[in-house]
């Protein structure tokens, strides 16, 4: 396996892992907070965590996905580019993609590709069942399993939180709305931790923005970086948005690469 691979390898585990399952103004400077008359980190934690574990539960869900590939070069200008457009049914631990749409453009021309795609990713899907069949029928872990949950990537819960440490940075406007802004670091730096800041409904306690990054870089990893928007929607939290910018290298091969994707219809199956 040459390096690029091995750097797209690495990349593309660290991504299934997060999504689960922009590029958007960063922050305001955060107004102080006053302890003795604001919320305390303690208790707005707790609020938090009481308005997540309030969602209703449910597994079969469907959703309208754009997503786009940008392969860069060392100024981040866009190299290649690919932009898919599918419907993303999830059902419990099954995902299913009806890629509706694929196009490459390279050089300023474009190229639908969107026969080939939808075979590699039937493939794909494809394999992971035959991998969680096999996982199941051993007693292990299906590699679905092993990807991060809402609670690993919003750690509040009383078993994640003692893992953090958290800081209450102030008050911001996020899109009209009150929003407090907590900043979260692992205690003990890790690859599959992810840490960074949290913006908080004053109004819901929804998280609805997070600006995250693996506490410690996985390896061939120089800088991974992750964008998250959530919106409330049928008394359950779903994501709108998601940004995902990596860039790594090994030997003398550099990896630059961004991943937007932009979620939309959603539709809870019954």
């Amino acid at each position: 396996m040459n390096s690029s691979k091995k750097i797209r390898k690495s990349f593309l585990i660290i991504l299934a892992m997060i999504i689960w399952s922009v590029n958007f103004p960063f922050w305001l400077a955060a107004e102080s907070l006053n302890d003795q008359d604001q919320v305390t980190i303690n208790s707005l934690i707790d609020k938090v965590c009481q308005r997540l574990t309030s969602y209703p539960d449910f597994e079969k869900w469907q959703a309208l996905v754009v997503t786009t590939y940008i392969d860069a070069d060392k100024n981040w200008q866009p190299e290649k580019i690919k932009r898919v457009k599918k419907i993303l049914t999830v059902n419990g631990d099954t995902r299913e993609e009806e890629i509706l749409e694929a196009v490459d453009t390279e050089n300023g021309k474009s190229r639908d590709v969107t026969a080939e795609y939808r075979q590699s990713r039937l493939e794909r899907l494809k394999k992971l069942k035959e991998n969680a069949e096999k996982a199941r029928k051993s007693g292990q872990k299906p590699e679905v399993k092993n990807q991060l949950t809402k609670d690993d990537l919003i750690p509040f819960s009383d078993k994640k939180k003692n893992l953090y440490t958290f800081r209450l940075l102030g008050e911001e406007e996020l899109r009209g709305e009150k929003v407090y802004v907590i900043e979260a670091r692992a205690r003990v730096k890790r690859n599959n931790l992810f840490e960074g800041r949290y913006y908080l409904s004053e109004k819901t306690y929804d998280p609805l923005k997070m600006l995250l990054q693996p506490s410690k870089n996985p390896a061939f990893v120089r800088d991974f970086q992750v964008e998250i928007d959530l919106e409330p929607w049928q008394n359950q939290l779903v994501l709108k948005k998601s940004r995902i910018k990596v860039y790594g290298g090994f030997l003398f091969k550099t990896v630059r690469l961004t991943i937007e994707e932009e979620y939309s219809d959603f539709k809870v199956i019954s």
